[in-house]
């Protein structure tokens, strides 16, 4: 896939993305979901319950940004790292049919939040004075989406 370069074609990606992936937890079996060891010492509900997790806090940081705050959002890998700890503490709590109800309904929620940013605020390299100048808005959709689902989904398919 080609970097999007609207919010049209980033809606696109995200969904897709999460399309491709729905497809392959489809294929899977419940049994086959919570066994551990997918990806390190996660299941596959682990991991949905992961990137469910990354999605509600981007859904929450573009909300911030609507309101001109400063996301909350990581600033270094000992931040993601920490961040991860403590959605897979959360998460170990809920069921497989959890998991997989907020996954579902979390897209609408995505779609939303990005439909609300001005494209210009998703494009304009440099926009946001805490991003990386080098890194329009779109890549923190892009990176708790569709390149996340890209990132795990060769653990599910290897099932």
């Amino acid at each position: 896939m080609t970097n999007p370069t609207n919010k049209e074609e980033l809606l696109t990606a995200v969904v897709e993305g999460r399309r491709v992936f729905a497809s392959l937890l489809q294929s899977l079996n419940a049994a086959q979901m919570e066994r551990p060891g997918v990806q390190a010492d996660w299941s596959v509900k682990d991991i949905v319950a992961h990137i469910c997790s990354w999605e509600a806090s981007l859904c929450r940081w573009l909300a911030m940004i609507a309101r001109d705050e400063v996301p909350d959002r990581p600033l270094s890998e000992a931040d993601i790292d920490r961040m991860n700890a403590e959605f897979t503490a959360v998460n170990a709590q809920k069921s497989l049919d959890t998991v997989l109800a907020e996954f579902a309904a979390l897209e609408a929620q995505i779609v939303a939040a990005v439909t609300a940013v001005p494209e210009s605020d998703l494009f304009t390299p440099g926009r946001f004075p805490w991003r990386p100048p080098e890194n329009p808005l779109w890549y923190m959709v892009g990176g708790n989406t569709f390149w996340h689902y890209d990132e795990h989904s060769k653990a599910l398919a290897a099932l």
